[in-house]
């Protein structure tokens, strides 16, 4: 608990993080845990204040159409909305609304599913500008990976990574990989 007190003097505040740790496993027993949990949440709370709310509520509203597509929306509806998305980001980007690590995270993540290679190419920069910002940001390095693939599919050539799926006859198949890319590279 002292180092979990450290680590929020230090700014941590992922409260998801803390609840999924494993090597935290043996202090959720203890009466101080539910202390940190708290302390942590208000940390979440406070820094979510510091973030661009408009990239922060689009990367929700897109978390929840995921989770839960509308009940009845066409598939013309979804893809509508996805772009109504894209654009207020690529706006908001181009305002100087993204200043913090997790602005670029959510706003390479509303950007990643496009299908013009520009969109991607500056969900790639912008993934790595979070991960760069905040090495922490473990959402960012799939993130990354995704972009650099779906920009070299949308290239036509092989993706390094591994992370894009092409449906082929009916089958979901793994899309090209570039055989030159070594696993370690991958990794």
């Amino acid at each position: 608990f002292e180092a979990l007190s450290l680590a929020l003097a230090n700014g941590f505040h992922d409260l998801e993080r803390a609840l999924i740790d494993p090597r935290l496993e043996t202090l959720r027993g203890d009466a101080k845990w539910l202390q940190f949990l708290k302390l942590t949440e208000e940390r979440q709370q406070a820094h979510q204040k510091t973030l661009n709310p408009d990239l922060l509520r689009l990367y929700l509203e897109q978390l929840r159409e995921r989770e839960a597509p509308a009940t009845g929306a066409t598939t013309a509806e979804i893809v509508e909305r996805a772009a109504a998305r894209r654009r207020t980001v690529s706006a908001r980007i181009e305002g100087g609304g993204v200043k913090r690590p997790e602005d670029a995270f959510h706003a390479a993540s509303l950007l990643v599913e496009s299908d013009r290679p520009a969109e991607v190419e500056r969900a790639a920069a912008l993934a790595r500008q979070a991960l760069a910002g905040d090495p922490d940001l473990l959402a960012a390095r799939p993130l990354v990976a995704t972009a650099v693939d779906r920009g070299q599919m949308l290239a036509g050539k092989p993706q390094k990574y591994g992370t894009q799926l092409v449906e082929i006859a009916g089958q979901w198949k793994v899309y090209d990989v570039d055989p030159e890319v070594t696993d370690d590279e991958r990794a």
